[in-house]
């Protein structure tokens, strides 16, 4: 198995619906982010609108009971379908009106999307996407897969079972190695055996754990380990002094 995904593909799209009898002819519409499994390792997706909506932009940190980074609402005049006319093989000007019906109400908004540098390697940061929001349906919405984008790590409490921890310090030395534990483990379980084995001469310091630029609080399911999983090496903690 890969130690790394490699590509990173998210849906991205907008929904919209009657605005009701306050807003006459007018629709209620958001835009979403779909990272399915990855949406950990995005930090926050900013969502730009275009200079007619009151709102320039919306930054969405985490994601809602359906997995989904989503936008706040924006009011939009409900799009008129022009008349279609009857058309054979040779009417052209029927079929750009018909085209023109097909895309009635469309806005583009800008999608940026910041990736956790600490779990994603991305050849930009943010990853920049233009999408054409469309008001003639109840949902719009396109598949983007970024090839160069990997995703390098995932929380440990996706691993099932027990696996081993050790504990580095900055220099890349080992301080501590604990051979069995499991993502229900507390950091605080693992500070208590470093403070064991490497006392600090100083009382008015001590240890804090980081992982993948992260510090680790509460229990270790929340630190991260490789894509991979942990069958070929442990899962590695750094030991800060503050």
């Amino acid at each position: 198995m890969s130690k790394r995904d490699e590509g990173l593909t998210v849906r991205i799209g907008n929904r919209c619906r009657h605005a009701g009898e306050k807003y006459p002819g007018k629709l209620v519409w958001h835009m979403f982010l779909d990272a399915s499994d990855y949406s950990y390792a995005i930090r926050k997706v900013t969502f730009r609108f275009h200079d007619s909506f009151d709102t320039a932009s919306f930054d969405s940190t985490k994601t809602n009971s359906d997995g989904l980074f989503v936008s706040c609402g924006l009011l939009v005049d409900k799009p008129k379908k022009e008349t279609k006319k009857n058309r054979d093989a040779f009417d052209f000007e029927s079929k750009r009106l018909n085209e023109l019906a097909r895309f009635a109400g469309i806005c583009q908004v800008g999608v940026e999307v910041h990736f956790d540098s600490g779990l994603v390697d991305s050849p930009t940061n943010p990853m920049i996407f233009d999408f054409d929001a469309c008001f003639s349906k109840k949902e719009h919405a396109v598949e983007c897969k970024w090839q160069k984008v990997t995703v390098r790590a995932k929380p440990a409490k996706l691993i099932e079972g027990s696996f081993q921890v050790r504990v580095l310090s900055l220099a890349g030395k080992t301080m501590l190695t604990i051979p069995d534990v499991d993502a229900s483990w507390q950091s605080e379980q693992v500070l208590e055996l470093l403070s064991k084995e490497c006392k600090l001469e100083n009382k008015d310091e001590c240890y804090q754990l980081a992982c993948s630029n992260h510090a680790v609080h509460g229990c270790l399911g929340e630190a991260f380990v490789p894509i991979g999983g942990l069958s070929d090496s442990p899962m590695d903690l750094h030991a800060l002094v503050t």
